[in-house]
């Protein structure tokens, strides 16, 4: 947060104002439909990934935990914050499931997103214009883009070898670690990555085309193609939780990069980096209104689980 302080002090807060007060709201208000499908988006694919391990929550109940957890990751460091709060709250209704259950769908939902993500990224700056494919910026997002999907590539193709899941944990601690973790694994299943990484391409294309917006709502002046691969870029540095909402890192990373790209005008750039809060604050404004309104945790018993067990179809 100082560094975004510093950042918008050096430029000049005045001439950052005025440059959001000339952008075009039309565009920005275009971007709320594409902001709540996000979340929305983000809701089915962490419902899916938990029935694939057998903990059953409705939509409705899926859909607050995400959106709290968004909310959650405000002060928590984004992603580390916000799955340690739907880790919690998912636990409480899935009784029957365990941690491990829970987390291991929480980890499918945060590695499907990073590995379409890094397609996305990876698509978006070989099809750039050749300015930024030849700057050290679009280089840069490419190998990136390329190290970080390896990653996520080799953990989703691991997450099917069960066994070997079982053979780390027999070897990470003492007996009673072993036994413990050990058996809570027993109830694991191999997440449907499929249907998982569809829904994640669409969450992804939804977010860069707000964002794409709001940079075009600030008249840069930068081809549209250009601004996607630095927008897709800047997402892909934000997946690493280092700041809340990426408070810094993002102007950082957004100054960087579009000076790379030829614009030099660093008030409509900070101004764009202030739109882009505006999605995180509004999931967040979201998250507090459906913390007050979550309820009662369910038991297994309860209608929120048997109207989504496997016995009623419906998963």
């Amino acid at each position: 947060m100082a560094v975004a302080g510093y950042l918008f002090h050096k430029t000049g807060s005045k001439a950052v104002f005025d440059a959001l007060a000339q952008c075009d709201l039309r565009l920005v208000v275009l971007t709320l439909p594409l902001v709540i499908a996000v979340q929305m988006a983000g809701g089915l694919r962490i419902q899916w990934l938990l029935a694939d391990q057998r903990c059953y929550v409705s939509y409705p109940i899926a859909l607050k935990t995400t959106l709290i957890g968004v909310l959650t990751g405000m002060a928590f460091f984004g992603p580390i914050g916000g799955d340690a709060a739907r880790l919690y709250l998912f636990k409480q209704r899935a009784p029957r499931c365990s941690l491990v259950q829970v987390g291991w769908a929480l980890v499918a939902d945060r590695f499907s997103g990073m590995f379409a993500l890094c397609l996305v990224v990876l698509f978006i700056n070989r099809t750039a214009s050749l300015s930024w494919r030849t700057s050290s910026g679009g280089r840069a997002a490419l190998v990136a883009a390329a190290v970080v999907g390896s990653g996520c590539v080799m953990a989703m193709v691991f997450s099917h070898w069960k066994s070997g899941l079982h053979w780390c944990l027999r070897r990470i601690g003492p007996r009673v670690i072993e036994k413990n973790l050990s058996s809570a694994t027993d109830g694991l299943h191999q997440p449907r990555w499929q249907r998982a990484l569809l829904l994640s391409f669409f969450i992804h294309l939804c977010a860069l085309t707000a964002g794409c917006l709001m940079a075009l709502a600030c008249g840069l002046k930068i081809a549209t193609w250009d601004v996607a691969a630095i927008i897709s870029t800047t997402t892909l540095v934000l997946a690493f939780p280092l700041t809340p909402f990426g408070l810094g890192i993002r102007d950082g990373s957004l100054l960087l990069l579009f000076q790379l790209a030829g614009v030099t005008d660093r008030p409509q750039i900070l101004a764009v980096s202030a739109l882009l809060l505006m999605p995180p604050l509004f999931s967040s404004a979201l998250g507090a209104l459906s913390w007050t309104t979550l309820g009662i945790p369910e038991t297994y018993a309860g209608s929120d689980m048997a109207q989504n067990s496997p016995e009623r179809g419906k998963i």
